[in-house]
């Protein structure tokens, strides 16, 4: 999911060339994969969404062997309220781990493109493509520069909400 989200933000910060001639254009590309597995905000994402899914699967599991006890105390009443309980505590977990989900979509989105457009404008790329849709190695790769820059960006920007606390 994160590879399409990354793929998209490609290609909504290339920039137009519709003004530059064909021998005027550079060309980039980045391989979104690497990107995917080089970034620590996404492995910080996977991280977080994996706890979040292990949480809920405790969730289940309580929620499971406590049903299964007032089932066998015959209680019909107390087990009804306990179900809505539980599936109240659940539905919160679900609805906090997709907003978890989203807010890290959407920095991760917001990051890349930046970054994406600034390291085009400064090094004048007309297009930047995934990798994988590139047929000749001539083409520059901007991979590494990228993550790295992306690194270097939320370093800083650590640093900084750091020193405002």
């Amino acid at each position: 999911m994160l590879r399409i989200l990354i793929l998209c933000s490609l290609l909504l910060t290339l920039p137009s060339i519709a003004a530059e001639t064909q021998s005027k254009s550079r060309f980039a590309a980045v391989d979104v994969s690497r990107v995917n597995e080089s970034f620590s905000l996404v492995k910080e994402a996977n991280n977080s969404v994996q706890e979040g899914e292990e949480k809920l699967k405790r969730l289940f599991a309580t929620a499971e062997t406590e049903i299964k006890e007032l089932e066998s105390k015959g209680n019909a009443e107390e087990l009804e309220k306990k179900k809505t309980e539980i599936q109240d505590i659940i539905d919160d977990e679900i609805e906090k781990l997709q907003d978890q989900k989203e807010f890290y979509i959407g920095e991760i989105n917001r990051s890349v493109n930046q970054m994406l457009e600034t390291l085009a404008k400064e090094s004048n790329y007309s297009l930047v493509f995934e990798r994988s849709f590139v047929i000749n190695d001539d083409i520059t790769d901007i991979t590494d520069l990228l993550v790295s820059r992306l690194e270097a960006a939320r370093l800083s920007s650590t640093k900084k909400e750091t020193t405002t606390k």
